[in-house]
């Protein structure tokens, strides 16, 4: 179908599908990558999870009122029509508050099980997304009067999604701010590529600051003047589990492992072998230190073994670094 002044329909139908697919394919790859490194998958993952499989039923949702005139003019559509836009707008914007709020959630679970540990902070933070998510959904499902919750007569939805949008972009910035003040104390060359993964969340508070300037350009919502808001919250929605998959990307991996905050991304390297490794390399640094030490290398290889390790199912070369320590003791004797 062509867009014209009076149908944005298509536009509507094929930016929800498009949004869709790249919030599904997000997790996705996070999901794979994650369980190659990791071989298994861990709260945050569960969370983002259900995430997507709201975004989904959502983004049908949204489909469903574009294919029935969501960006069309009201005087083209039938009664009927009308009705099922209203209510499968009605029945999206439910699931969009469902969305947002485990995709905050799988993104806080990320920041924590990074630091390994539960604060106080995580705690009411977590907490405060919890009643702003259940305060959301409440309003969004008795906005207007029943038993027509979808439309009639409403209380004042402009300062509501003023409040809903207000708090949503606070906690996206805490979501910006928390894992940053952790990433910047540290002292890595990569803590650039480490940053950058959290301050990509920017783009969604710009996206959420788009939608409510368009719900406040339009005063009397109808099918044809409400598609632009809808096109936002498809937006937001994908770009915010998007975010929250991020961080799984192999720079952004890679950077997080040179801060330091690896033990939940590489839980196989961490302390038993880096720790031993830690301690060889600390004693022969302070062996160096001595003086009147020096320190000889030799490197050998043993002709029979590499024989037979050759013949066998898994060849090795076999190599073998000797080290000795030659340390010179000067003394003085005093004399008559």
């Amino acid at each position: 179908m062509a867009v014209t002044a009076t149908d944005h329909s298509p536009i509507v139908g094929i930016i929800a599908l498009l949004s869709m697919v790249i919030a599904v394919l997000a997790v996705g790859v996070r999901l794979v990558i994650k369980y190659v490194i990791t071989k298994g998958l861990s709260m945050d993952d569960y969370l983002i999870l259900v995430a997507v499989l709201f975004c989904v039923v959502q983004s049908i949702c949204i489909v469903v009122a574009a294919t029935h005139g969501l960006g069309k003019a009201e005087s083209s559509l039938s009664e009927d029509n009308l009705d099922t836009v209203f209510k499968a707008a009605y029945a999206a914007e439910i699931l969009y508050v469902a969305s947002l709020t485990f995709a905050k959630l799988s993104s806080l679970a990320f920041v924590s099980f990074l630091t390994q540990r539960i604060g106080m902070k995580e705690w009411i933070f977590g907490g405060a997304i919890l009643v702003w998510a259940f305060t959301a959904e409440f309003a969004v499902a008795f906005q207007c009067q029943l038993p027509r919750p979808w439309t009639g007569q409403c209380f004042d939805r402009d300062a509501w999604w003023t409040y809903f949008a207000v708090n949503n972009m606070l906690i996206e910035a805490a979501l910006i701010v928390l894992p940053a003040l952790l990433v910047i104390r540290l002292q890595t060359a990569k803590k650039k590529a480490a940053l950058i993964c959290f301050l990509l969340r920017i783009v969604v508070i710009a996206v959420i600051i788009l939608e409510l300037y368009y719900r406040h350009r339009t005063t009397h919502p109808s099918a044809l003047t409400a598609w632009p808001v809808s096109v936002c919250m498809q937006s937001v929605q994908s770009l915010a589990i998007l975010a929250a998959c991020i961080p799984y990307l192999k720079p952004f991996m890679e950077g997080l492992q040179s801060t330091g905050l690896h033990p939940y991304l590489y839980p196989k390297q961490s302390q038993g072998s880096y720790a031993t490794r830690s301690r060889k390399n600390f004693g022969s640094q302070e062996l160096r230190k001595l003086a009147g030490v020096t320190n000889r290398t030799n490197v050998s290889t043993d002709p029979q073994e590499w024989e037979a390790q050759s013949q066998s199912s898994q060849s090795h070369i076999i190599i073998r670094e000797t080290r000795t320590w030659a340390v010179d003791v000067q003394s003085t004797a005093g004399g008559d």
